[in-house]
């Protein structure tokens, strides 16, 4: 049953260098190594923050201030979940595996009292891997009060790999990231 719903919607504003990848791959025909991710707007190929990104910053603020406050909350990150918690109640086995029990056992009641009472408040408040949360995050795009899309700059940084092993410099290992500049604004 849903008792409210809260819209917030309003613009993102980078203070420094901001870099939301596009994986390990660069895509067909990019100039940089780590390049930045993109989605097509009014025809242009222009930098996005995706909003699997702001929640996780948004998930990653609230354990920090839940732990801060003494609360027992997980990090969310995959095999660190209150999922993945072992109760030696449930004879040692996670509480996601006796979750899934109750379920092919038809005791969906059960299982959802399980998840209630065991789950920590972000896994309830955010999802899980296993489980969908109550706050849902959209994209945010470089668009303007109009709705125009927005100029978004974007800089290039060249480092180099370093071997971990040694310290030292890898030979011919330069790389560029792309990034975008301080001042750019995503509406979300």
């Amino acid at each position: 049953m849903l008792l409210r719903e809260v819209l917030v919607e309003g613009y993102l504003v980078s203070r420094s260098p901001l870099r939301v990848g596009a994986g390990r791959e660069p895509p067909l025909g990019s100039a940089v190594d780590l390049a930045v991710i993109r989605v097509r707007l009014g025809g242009n190929w222009v930098p996005y923050i995706p909003g699997s990104s702001l929640k996780g910053v948004f998930r990653s603020t609230a354990v920090q201030l839940a732990r801060v406050k003494g609360l027992s909350v997980c990090t969310g990150l995959s095999g660190e979940t209150c999922m993945d918690w072992e109760y030696a109640e449930f004879g040692g086995i996670s509480l996601l595996s006796k979750i899934q029990e109750e379920l092919r056992e038809g005791r969906s009641r059960e299982a959802i009292r399980l998840f209630h009472e065991k789950a920590c408040l972000l896994c309830k408040v955010f999802g899980s891997l296993s489980f969908t949360g109550h706050v849902e995050f959209s994209d945010a795009y470089p668009l303007g009060e109009d709705g125009g899309v927005l100029s978004v700059p974007v800089g290039v940084r060249t480092g180099i790999a370093i071997d971990r092993r040694t310290g030292a410099v890898y030979r011919h290992a330069l790389y560029q990231v792309e990034y975008v500049e301080p001042g750019a604004r995503f509406r979300f």
